[in-house]
């Protein structure tokens, strides 16, 4: 989807883009498997429950926002 949102903002060509509750570590392989790359979350680095080291091995990026 191509759309330009406002002027400040470009607007994000996905593929898909798959929104969820907070995954466990037992998620992991299963994102692998779906083809994520990145995982987004809003909360503290404290509040994940998914070592930082499992999604590197997976060769998925965390990006910690909160």
């Amino acid at each position: 989807m191509e759309h330009k949102v406002d002027p400040k903002f470009d607007a994000l060509n996905f593929q898909f883009v798959l929104l969820g509750a907070v995954p466990f570590p037992i998620d992991v392989p299963h994102l692998k498997e779906l083809g994520v790359r990145g995982v987004i979350t809003l909360n503290e680095s404290y509040e994940t429950l998914v070592p930082t080291t499992l999604y590197y091995v997976s060769l998925i990026c965390l990006f910690i926002s909160g």
